[in-house]
């Protein structure tokens, strides 16, 4: 999917509108999570799921996929505190 792709969906109803607004709300989670995720696989997950599609992947590769994003997400979380740790050190 592109910006090509994305420019052409109308937001000119109440609906597109509304269904816009969830979008941004799930976007601005997935920022604040810290999660290594690719927008254009999680946009295909949300159709896929919305049209009742069958996944595209076995649900536990999905599974094991989403324990190794949040294994990720909190050792990347810890090394920030950890950094932010030794600059406090270096001000006592």
């Amino acid at each position: 999917m592109t910006k090509q792709f994305f420019a052409q969906i109308a937001l000119d109803d109440v609906s597109a509108k509304g269904s816009y607004g969830i979008g941004l709300q799930i976007g601005q989670q997935l920022v604040d999570s810290k999660l290594a995720v690719k927008a254009e696989a999680v946009a295909k997950g949300i159709y896929d799921a919305l049209n009742q599609n069958p996944p595209a992947l076995e649900l536990n590769e999905v599974a094991q996929a989403l324990q190794e994003l949040q294994q990720q997400a909190a050792e990347a979380a810890q090394a920030q505190f950890k950094q932010i740790e030794e600059e406090g050190k270096k001000y006592l």
